[in-house]
């Protein structure tokens, strides 16, 4: 199986040309052949007879000078017989042997016939030709032996057959050959009007072609992918905002009831109230994302103490841990990334805000870290209800909520986890998730470590400022 697109077209220009060549010279020998050599035949003796009628007229002294030019003025090679079989050669008949031309040939010429001479391929000669020579001192044969038979029309004959059948081998392969660029091009030309469902036909090539045939399917399924998420996403946007706002204006109808009692005035406000916060953080949440989406997030990475971050953060949380008296334990040793210090402290608020909700009372949340060689690695872990195993590889997508049944008395918007993993791929990080339904869930983060800050006493920003 040939794996290159340019082994391929080596190969094939090789067996075109190969194929080419052989069919020319087959086509010459069956079509051309004959009637070329006799054409050639008829002129050779017609040549020869101008010569001897020339001798015969001139009947020149020295008759082996005469000779010697006509062959060299024919390019052609003569030998003159004797009655005896003696025979005197001029032009290139030198060293052709005895065996040529055979003395019944010879005894038939003097005659005054002209007999078929065979052909002899060990002198090199392709066409021998000979007559009767009348002179004053006896009858002898003449005999020409041409050199060449193809001439010019041949070697036309044999070009022109070469080129095409070169040109129909290669209309017919180059079809094969860009036959799979066409229909990328079509692909590529129905994607760009929006047609993301489209794939090339699968093909098992090794080849260039293959390989970008199947890069092309594996795009356009990501394309196809991304635009379904963002076909979800407005769709789970649009929920999670009509949800409060039905709210809102549900309270709002009951506080224009005249006669209403206080105590339901004063349930109403606080829940238009409460979900007015809710919208707000949903809000706050989108334009994170839109930020880290884009790409617009300055980040200048800085050395920035982790373990201070995460103590600060479970201090910020307190209201929500302890009115649920769950044990929060931060067991991190002195521990700096290299990182935006705001998106970082945004990280673990989302991952301990996140252990606190599915954590029920007097449950337990911990906070671990050690160092690697490059990187660090901070585990939170909690005892919580667990995720199923079908949840936990979605629980990163947005707006994903896993099992409805079971958490439906936790609020949230479902862009915490989002938010976090973006936070950690901007820093070129890694962050995973492991959980038993019921045995709580640990989120693993691996950032990158913080050269500049490897001791206790090292340099912490905050807020930017060091």
């Amino acid at each position: 199986m040939i794996r290159t697109l340019r082994a391929r077209v080596v190969f094939t220009y090789i067996g075109v040309v190969t194929v080419s060549v052989i069919a020319a010279f087959l086509v010459y020998n069956f079509a051309f052949s004959g009637p070329e050599t006799r054409r050639y035949e008829r002129e050779a003796k017609a040549a020869l007879h101008a010569a001897v009628q020339l001798y015969e007229r001139v009947q020149p002294a020295d008759e082996d000078a005469f000779w010697d030019g006509i062959a060299r003025t024919r390019g052609a090679a003569l030998r003159l017989y004797e009655a005896d079989g003696a025979y005197r050669e001029y032009g290139d008949a030198v060293g052709m042997g005895d065996a040529v031309v055979s003395r019944g040939d010879i005894a038939a010429m003097l005659d005054g016939n002209e007999p078929a001479i065979a052909a002899d391929p060990s002198c090199g000669c392709e066409l021998v030709v000979g007559t009767r020579l009348s002179r004053d001192s006896g009858a002898a044969a003449l005999v020409m032996f041409p050199r060449a038979i193809e001439g010019e029309y041949g070697v036309l004959v044999i070009l022109g057959v070469v080129f095409a059948v070169g040109s129909g081998l290669f209309l017919l392969v180059s079809g094969r050959l860009v036959g799979p660029i066409r229909s990328l091009t079509a692909a590529a030309a129905r994607m760009s009007e929006g047609d993301l469902r489209i794939r090339l036909p699968d093909t098992r090539s090794k080849d260039e072609l293959g390989d970008l045939s199947r890069a092309f399917n594996h795009m356009a399924g990501q394309l196809e992918r991304q635009d379904r998420m963002r076909q979800q996403f407005v769709a789970d946007v649009s929920h999670e905002l009509q949800s409060p706002l039905t709210s809102i204006r549900g309270f709002a109808s009951m506080l224009r009831s005249p006669g209403m009692p206080e105590a339901d005035r004063e349930r109403a406000l606080r829940a238009i109230h409460e979900e007015s916060e809710r919208l707000s953080k949903l809000n706050g949440h989108l334009l994170v994302l839109a930020t880290l989406d884009a790409g617009h997030c300055p980040f200048d990475p800085q050395p920035v103490r982790v373990d201070e971050q995460m103590r600060r953060s479970m201090l910020l949380l307190e209201p929500q841990w302890s009115s649920k008296e769950i044990e929060v334990v931060c067991d991190l040793p002195a521990l700096a990334a290299a990182g935006n210090h705001a998106l970082l402290e945004q990280l673990w608020v989302n991952l301990l805000g996140n252990a606190i909700k599915y954590t029920p009372a007097k449950g337990r949340i911990t906070a671990t870290g050690e160092r690697g060689a490059n990187e660090i690695t901070i585990t939170i872990a909690d005892t919580g209800i667990g995720i199923a195993p079908a949840d936990l590889e979605h629980i990163f997508e947005r707006f994903y909520k896993a099992d409805e049944a079971r958490n439906r008395n936790v609020e949230g918007s479902g862009l915490g986890l989002s938010i976090a993993k973006q936070i950690v791929l901007l820093h070129e990080g890694r962050i995973e998730a492991a959980s038993v339904p019921g045995g709580g869930s640990a989120f693993m983060v691996r950032l990158p470590l913080a050269r500049r800050a490897a001791g206790a006493n090292a340099p912490v920003v905050e807020n930017g400022i060091a």
